[in-house]
């Protein structure tokens, strides 16, 4: 059995089988503009209290990802 933790995202938890497997690491890729950068910040906004997160991000400036 795979434990999980949720990404607390709505309807997808549902299509990853409950969330991300714990202790895993996860890339997340794709073209410009399609919600990698959304995805990964509420991802760990969610989750942060759950564990490590780590954000590497090569185009975006500090200012536009840090709050």
């Amino acid at each position: 059995m795979v434990h999980r933790m949720p990404t607390q995202i709505p309807g997808f938890d549902e299509l990853i089988e409950g969330g991300l497997p714990m202790g895993s690491i996860v890339l997340l890729a794709g073209n410009a503009g399609s919600g990698k950068t959304l995805f990964s910040s509420h991802l760990i906004n969610a989750n942060a209290k759950h564990g490590r997160s780590l954000y590497c991000g090569f185009f975006e400036k500090k200012e536009h990802v840090h709050e």
